[in-house]
């Protein structure tokens, strides 16, 4: 499963989109809506996620990053891998 976070402006201020999605499928798994970034909704969302799989989830490392600024810094360095885990 992979996770992201995505945003929504509004006149009131931003709502968060909180999703966990299936690398293989690309089924979105679990989702939380909040008006703030605090962690607590990534985990909710997550636990949504395990209900929902039908997949043994043993082994699976999960990390929560809620901070903007470690989030792009991420992105920027991220790069794609030629390991396919869906095969």
């Amino acid at each position: 499963m992979v996770s992201d976070i995505t945003y929504w402006a509004v006149p009131e201020g931003f709502y968060y989109v909180f999703l966990i999605t299936d690398v293989c499928s690309h089924k979105i798994m679990g989702h939380y809506l909040a008006q703030s970034l605090d962690g607590i909704h990534a985990i909710k969302a997550l636990r949504m996620a395990i209900r929902e799989s039908r997949h043994e989830l043993s082994g699976q490392i999960h990390r929560v990053q809620v901070q903007w600024e470690m989030m792009v810094s991420w992105r920027r360095r991220w790069r794609p891998t030629t390991t396919n885990a869906c095969t």
